[in-house]
């Protein structure tokens, strides 16, 4: 199926689903790997990546008496774990699971198979283009970014003068309009996501 991703961005409301059974917190890992590998068969076609906070909604779709007379019938919170650690990273949508704002699963009748639908939204994304993608570090913080020259840097060192002196919420609140949209992430969560990191 072909996904208009930019149009999806550009009203920071995205929508796909996955046609697959349930996979629980509690399941093997190669089951967990499978609805990985389908759910990056979509997101890996997206060239772009949420760099903000944002909110998702999953309605997992199955059939009322499979679901009720299920012996081994899932805990919905169970589901949500798997599905949330497949829509970060490269291969994902999300840069990293610490931008999630709210996370809500709803189940819902149907007929035929099981289904996830999956949607993220926010009033308005900040979001990267995954080709050009890189981040700024100092210390245990980073930036993301998709310009580097020198006059960028030491806008960025700017900005990590300011995060850095940020102790208590008066501190925050007094130097918050100083600060970019972007978030600043912890380089130990995402120095695996496949980006590259530069020391500044």
């Amino acid at each position: 199926m072909e996904y208009n991703w930019d149009s999806m961005f550009e009203n920071s409301y995205i929508n796909f689903t996955i046609y697959n059974e349930p996979v629980s917190l509690q399941n093997k890992e190669d089951k967990k790997k499978k609805l990985k590998e389908k759910i990056h068969f979509i997101t890996k076609q997206c060239p772009y990546i949420i760099t903000c906070f944002c909110w998702v909604h999953i309605e997992y779709r199955c059939n009322n008496v499979k679901r009720i007379k299920n012996l081994s019938s899932y805990d919905m919170d169970n589901l949500i774990k798997p599905i949330l650690d497949s829509l970060v990273g490269i291969d994902g949508i999300i840069l990293d699971d610490s931008l999630f704002n709210s996370v809500e699963i709803n189940w819902q009748d149907k007929n035929g198979d099981d289904e996830f639908e999956i949607q993220i939204e926010y009033p308005e994304f900040l979001y990267s283009h995954k080709n050009t993608l890189f981040f700024l570090k100092q210390g245990q913080w980073c930036f993301p970014c998709n310009t580097n020259n020198e006059t960028f840097k030491q806008l960025v060192n700017q900005y990590f003068s300011i995060w850095n002196k940020i102790i208590t919420e008066d501190d925050y609140y007094e130097n918050m309009g100083l600060l970019p949209y972007h978030n600043f992430l912890p380089y130990n969560k995402i120095c695996h996501s496949g980006f590259t990191f530069i020391e500044i």
